[in-house]
């Protein structure tokens, strides 16, 4: 199944799936995908993901370090001194660009 709706709702992300009318995730949102959903906890970014039974983590905690979290296409960006460091679905290291 696919996300189909992520937003901001108060201190929760609201998201939506084709099965569930809604899941709250405490936190605040990056952006999503179409397979997972990024947000900020405390001083790291989380992954969410629906696997076709519901949401749930995938266990990688990003550490934000000082930085600000960006949506960079289908991967989440750490942007800090002029470097953004990028990750993608599963948490993994994606590379670097320029900010």
């Amino acid at each position: 199944m696919s996300i189909k709706e992520a937003s901001q709702k108060g201190n929760y992300v609201y998201v939506k799936n084709d099965r569930q009318s809604g899941t709250q995730i405490p936190g605040t949102l990056i952006g999503y995908t179409s397979k997972v959903v990024f947000y900020t906890s405390g001083n790291f970014v989380k992954i969410y993901t629906d696997d076709g039974h519901g949401f749930k983590p995938v266990g990688t905690y990003i550490a934000l370090n000082g930085g600000e979290a960006v949506m960079c296409g289908n991967c989440v960006g750490i942007k800090k001194n002029g470097r953004i460091l990028l990750y993608d679905e599963n948490g993994k290291s994606a590379g670097s660009r320029n900010a």
